[in-house]
């Protein structure tokens, strides 16, 4: 491990749900969902050094 933190928090639009019930396929999120996960390296006696923030939007559309 590269001594990294991780912090995490999801948005869920409107009254959206997620739908633990799905078998197989992991958990169904209602579209319009963002997940965050924002990386920073902890150093001694000094304020943490951001290393990166990741977004996922999903987004379903039909064609």
């Amino acid at each position: 491990m590269d001594g990294a933190d991780a912090s995490r928090w999801i948005a869920i639009p409107g009254l959206g749900s997620v739908d633990l019930s799905v078998q197989d396929q992991g958990r169904a999120f209602p579209d319009g969902t963002v997940l965050v996960k924002h990386l920073s390296l902890p150093i001694q006696d000094k304020q943490p050094i951001r290393l990166e923030t990741q977004l996922l939007h999903l987004h379903r559309y039909s064609v």
